[in-house]
């Protein structure tokens, strides 16, 4: 009897080694083998079970950083970092001439300024339209703690304004055909201007 008990248990230990499964072996005559199997199977299981939870969880873990850094990317896929001067035109798009950009909208948001139509590109801020235009889109610029906001119209002193102010006059002169540059520098917007 000591010998078949030894043997059930032996046996027992491998089967419940060798598979996920539980495995129960029942002699009719012993309860007591019955009970050590029993045992040793549902340690087995319960660490299966709390292995597959936590590989779970690390697993879904990783899949919301991995989504996270993504949406990030996505995001930054249209912020302009490159120095040099954006511009475009005040114009109705309809009578816009792609060279020379477009808005259709303007705001500011969370230290950004969120820009939506047609842009062109000079990486020189002095020579004003460059050879580059970017494609119709939403592009964000990271504004810069002291950025200046101001319209310029020929010898007369630049008009600085706040935000609010700034996209009031942006509005007012919607459709004008006067100029809209942002000069970027390190990567952030340093002045905004609406000029004639």
């Amino acid at each position: 009897m000591k010998n078949k008990l030894i043997y059930l248990l032996f046996l027992s230990i491998i089967l419940s080694g060798c598979s996920k499964k539980s495995t129960r072996i029942i002699e009719n005559d012993s309860n007591i083998n019955e009970k050590i199997i029993s045992n040793i199977s549902s340690e087995n299981i319960s660490d299966d079970k709390s292995s597959i939870k936590s590989n779970n969880i690390q697993k879904n873990s990783s899949k919301k950083t991995e989504n996270k850094a993504n949406e990030d990317q996505k995001e930054d896929l249209n912020i302009l970092t490159d120095s040099g001067s954006y511009s475009a035109v005040l114009i109705d798009n309809s009578k816009a001439d792609p060279r020379f950009g477009f808005i259709d909208h303007v705001k500011f948001e969370d230290g950004y300024l969120i820009f939506t139509g047609v842009l062109n590109y000079n990486e020189n801020i002095n020579e004003g339209s460059g050879d580059t235009v970017l494609d119709r889109g939403e592009y964000k610029f990271k504004l810069d703690d002291n950025v200046k906001l101001f319209a310029r119209s020929g010898l007369a002193d630049p008009m600085y304004m706040d935000q609010e102010e700034f996209l009031d006059y942006v509005n007012k002169c919607m459709g004008n055909g006067l100029e809209f540059i942002i000069n970027v520098e390190d990567s952030l917007a340093k002045e905004i201007i609406i000029a004639s």
